[in-house]
C-alpha cells in the first residue's frame, strides 16, 4: 500500500468534517442542527448581524445625516447677510464726536466738559437677490437627498439579505453534497481495499486494479472539492456578519 493512498485514506475516514474543523474551534454540541434545522429563526439573525456589521449602511446613515445638516445650513444661510454691531467710548464729548460736532474746539474748554459714556448700536443687512430667490430650492435639494439617502439604505438592506439567504442556502447544498461525496469517498475505499486484496491474490488483474485506482481517485478529489467549498461558504459567511460562526451561536443560542 503506497504512502499517498495511506495519507489520503486517514483524511477521508476521519469522518465527516464539521465547521469545527474548518475553523479550529471546538463548538457546543448540536449546533449543527440549530443552525441548519431552523431556518426560520437563523436566516433573521444573521440579516440583522449583517446589518450591524455592514460599512455599507454606517455609510449611508453618514450620508443621511450630512443631508439633514445641510438643510439645515440652507435654511439658516439667508441670515448670513444680517449683522448687529455695537460699542462703547468714554471721553469728552470733543474727544468722542470731534471739534466739529461739538461746536468748534476754539470756543468749548475741554477740561471744562465732564468725561461721559456714550454706547453705540447698529443693525445691517445684505441680502443678495439671487440667494433669496434659491433659498428654497437649496432646502429642496437637500430634502431630495435625504429622499435619496434612505431609498439607498432599503436598497443596501435588502443586498444584505439576499446576500445571507444565499450564502445560508450554499452552505447548507455544500454540507449535503460534502457528505455524499463522504460516502462515496468511504465506498471507493472499501472498494480499494478488496482490490488491493485480490490482486496479491492473484484474482483480478493490473488492468482492473488501475480502474479501480482511478474510481478512488476522482471519489478524493470530488470530497477534497465538495470540502474547500464547505469551508469556503462559511468563511464568507463570517466575512458578511463580521463574527465568527462559533460565536454568533453562542450569542444567540
Amino acid at each position: 500500500m503506497s504512502l499517498r493512498f495511506l495519507f489520503l485514506a486517514m483524511i477521508c475516514l476521519s469522518g465527516t468534517p464539521s465547521f469545527g474543523q474548518v475553523t479550529e474551534q471546538i463548538f457546543e454540541p448540536g449546533w449543527q442542527e440549530r443552525f441548519f434545522d431552523n431556518t426560520e429563526e437563523i436566516i433573521p439573525l444573521l440579516v440583522q448581524q449583517a446589518m450591524e456589521s455592514a460599512p455599507e449602511l454606517a455609510h449611508n446613515e453618514a450620508a443621511q445625516q450630512i443631508a439633514i445638516e445641510n438643510k439645515e445650513i440652507a435654511r439658516k444661510e439667508i441670515s448670513s447677510g444680517l449683522a448687529f454691531g455695537g460699542g462703547y467710548r468714554y471721553g469728552t464729548l470733543i474727544n468722542l464726536v470731534g471739534t466739529d460736532a461739538a461746536g468748534g474746539a476754539a470756543s468749548v474748554n475741554p477740561f471744562a466738559i465732564p468725561a461721559v459714556g456714550l454706547y453705540n448700536i447698529g443693525f445691517t443687512a445684505s441680502l443678495p437677490l439671487d440667494r433669496i430667490i434659491s433659498r428654497k430650492n437649496k432646502i429642496n435639494v437637500q430634502e431630495m437627498n435625504l429622499v435619496q439617502a434612505k431609498a439607498q439604505e432599503k436598497i443596501e438592506v435588502r443586498l444584505l439579505r439576499e446576500k445571507v439567504i444565499l450564502l445560508y442556502q450554499e452552505i447548507a447544498v455544500a454540507k449535503a453534497e460534502l457528505e455524499l461525496r463522504q460516502e462515496a469517498l468511504q465506498s471507493a475505499n472499501i472498494h480499494y481495499q478488496m482490490a488491493e486484496k485480490q490482486l496479491h491474490d492473484g484474482e483480478i488483474l493490473i488492468t482492473d486494479m488501475a480502474r479501480i485506482n482511478e474510481i478512488y481517485s476522482a471519489a478524493a478529489i470530488g470530497h477534497g472539492t465538495a470540502k474547500v467549498r464547505y469551508q469556503t461558504s462559511f468563511m464568507m459567511l463570517e466575512e458578511l456578519i463580521d463574527m465568527r460562526i462559533v460565536d454568533f451561536m453562542n450569542f444567540y443560542k
